[in-house]
């Protein structure tokens, strides 16, 4: 199954079996479909999973897709998840949540791959996927 299908099962199972069917996924599956989790899910999962776990899904979401998340999340949660981030992490997200809400600076990625200008398009094709399959 898909990340997002995933969270559609997940999200139409009763409240009180989210985090359950959660915790069955592996570590990789987990970060892949939290992203795609509805934000008021996103919250309560990470009020009942384990501070570790939680740290490991946001450690490696994307900063415009963590920005975004801590914008629905309460303040005193945000900064629970801020202090437990690896320090890049947590400035490339301080960055964007420094942007105001709704411009483009809050929504964008800093995650940027460089191509050559002498690339034919299957090298440049070859070089994203190398790269965008080692960030995960």
């Amino acid at each position: 199954m898909q990340p997002a299908d995933i969270a559609e099962a997940i999200e139409g199972l009763p409240e009180a079996m989210h985090a359950l069917a959660f915790r069955l996924l592996s570590k990789d599956e987990a970060i892949e479909v939290y992203e795609y989790l509805d934000y008021s899910v996103q919250e309560r999962l990470i009020e009942e999973l384990k501070s570790q776990e939680v740290r490991d899904i946001v450690d490696q979401m994307l900063s415009d897709d963590r920005a975004r998340l801590f914008d629905e999340l309460p303040a005193k949660v945000v900064n629970r998840l801020l202090e437990q981030l690896s320090p890049a992490e947590r400035q490339a997200t301080a960055q964007l949540l420094g942007y105001e809400a709704d411009t483009a600076g809050r929504i964008m990625t800093l995650e940027l791959i460089s191509l050559k200008e002498n690339f034919i398009v299957s090298q440049a094709l070859e070089r994203i996927r190398n790269l965008g399959t080692s960030k995960k």
